[in-house]
């Protein structure tokens, strides 16, 4: 699932975890049905029942869970385009339909009952109601027993109280993604959000540190020196996980950017660097521009990354710059 974006990536990272899952059923399910499922046998169900066009809009986990008179499917659907999909009612009964021949398919000849989740984070409020009706537009009485028909919850990314007691991933993973809704963020607030899941890694889980720190370095397009900026208020072991993290998804990059072409490759280091000197040296970072563009190689710019920290001005800037071309 290298093609993951962002938001599912995190999304399974956080509630892929049993107990976050089950924190998440206590918050957002309704009493009347929380009361019905027995949560401390949660058991996650590998694999995906999305096909290809779902995923362009969906991640999905799905969960086994005991109930008063056997058991039962929790799916829960991410909605990470942020907004209403028309087709929803349409996209759910298909999608209802893959796990149950899927289940069939590999000999569970009685199927279980299915709970859909959508779980979404958008600035609009959905309306769960008339969805399907709305699809078909007017059905007559006598035809609706020709008409399927089923519920499913709708569950906003909301933060919970400070006196709720909720897994801290789960806690984490809300708060993170209502940011997310806001294009900016602060250095200053990156680094208190790096500082604050140095709990994670304390405690030994560095996957979920990892998965937070990409999820932020993605999600707002953050350049490399400004994750090295705030990674360097971290403990050693902090920082150099977050350095890692950044090399890695810097030379992903790269690497893209040389299979998209050498031109395009250089293009979107040349837009990159001058969007880091900016961020150093404010507008003055416009007079690099004749400087920048007489490399020819992609790699100089990451060498001139790391340079990009110790310098103290745009002349000295450009002085390391020709060294830097005259070298190769």
């Amino acid at each position: 699932m290298a093609d993951m974006k962002p938001h599912d990536r995190f999304f399974r990272k956080t509630l892929g975890d049993p107990r976050a899952m089950r924190d998440f059923v206590r918050h957002f399910f309704p009493e009347e049905l929380k009361e019905r499922l027995d949560l401390s046998g949660l058991q996650e169900v590998t694999g995906t029942f999305l096909d290809g066009g779902m995923r362009e809009f969906f991640a999905d986990l799905v969960y086994r869970v005991s109930v008063e008179d056997g058991e039962a499917y929790i799916t829960l659907l991410f909605e990470h385009k942020s907004s209403p999909e028309q087709r929803l009612p349409l996209q759910l009964y298909h999608y209802l339909g893959r796990v149950w021949q899927k289940q069939w398919e590999s000999g569970e000849r009685n199927p279980p009952v299915i709970i859909p989740v959508l779980f979404y984070h958008s600035d609009r409020s959905w309306d769960p109601e008339g969805y399907f009706g709305e699809f078909l537009g007017f059905v007559p009485d006598w035809a609706q027993r020709f008409v399927p028909d089923f519920d499913y919850l709708t569950v906003e990314v909301e933060l919970p109280d400070e006196d709720e007691k909720l897994s801290p991933k789960l806690v984490t993973y809300l708060d993170l993604v209502s940011r997310s809704r806001r294009r900016a963020l602060r250095q200053r607030e990156l680094e208190e959000l790096l500082k604050s899941v140095m709990q994670f890694l304390d405690a030994g889980d560095k996957e979920y540190f990892q998965a937070y720190v990409r999820y932020i370095m993605e999600v707002w397009h953050l350049e490399f020196v400004v994750i090295k900026r705030a990674a360097s208020t971290l403990p050693e072991k902090g920082r150099k996980t977050v350095m890692t993290v950044a090399e890695e998804l810097r030379k992903e990059g790269w690497e893209q950017g040389r299979e998209e072409g050498r031109k395009e490759g250089l293009k979107i280091a040349r837009r990159m660097f001058l969007k880091a000197g900016k961020f150093k040296f404010g507008s003055g970072a416009d007079l690099l521009e004749q400087e920048i563009e007489r490399i020819r190689d992609p790699e100089v710019f990451m060498e001139l990354e790391d340079e990009l920290e110790s310098v103290k001005s745009i002349e000295e800037l450009k002085d390391v710059i020709r060294r830097k071309v005259r070298e190769k």
